[in-house]
């Protein structure tokens, strides 16, 4: 009995679709870099008045930014998310100790699950250019 597919060579055969497999997934170690920015208020402290004008030419305005108690930073916002996150994960935690239905549990432990990857997902950044200018 003859069947309708062509002869193939050897290099080729390993190539068919029929002979092909799908590759597992796997994790691989990635720089991701970011170049974020966003216009806000900076309050400034140490600028000169010269004939009744402020002058900032002497101004450093990434120490200016960086003494500011409300101008949050990413790193700010990322310690925050971070502390909130855990909160969430404890509370979570002391849920998933009472809870006695097996659908419960699981919810919350897909709920775990997502604030873990958040908390993680916050930790290890690394600022590798920081310029604040006047607008």
């Amino acid at each position: 009995m003859k069947d309708n597919y062509p002869i193939l060579s050897q290099s080729e055969e390993r190539m068919a679709p029929w002979n092909q497999k799908d590759q597992e997934p796997i994790k691989v170690d990635c720089c991701v870099s970011y170049c974020l920015s966003k216009s806000m208020p900076v309050t400034i402290k140490n600028y000169d008045i010269i004939d009744g004008e402020e002058s900032f030419d002497n101004t450093n305005f990434i120490n200016e930014f960086n003494n500011d108690e409300k101008a949050f930073s990413l790193t700010s916002l990322l310690t925050e998310l971070h502390r909130l996150s855990e909160e969430k994960i404890n509370r979570l935690n002391d849920e998933l100790t009472m809870m006695y239905s097996p659908e419960g549990k699981n919810v919350i432990n897909k709920e775990l699950g997502y604030y873990k990857n958040i908390s993680k997902a916050t930790q290890d950044w690394i600022i590798d250019d920081l310029d604040v200018t006047m607008e």
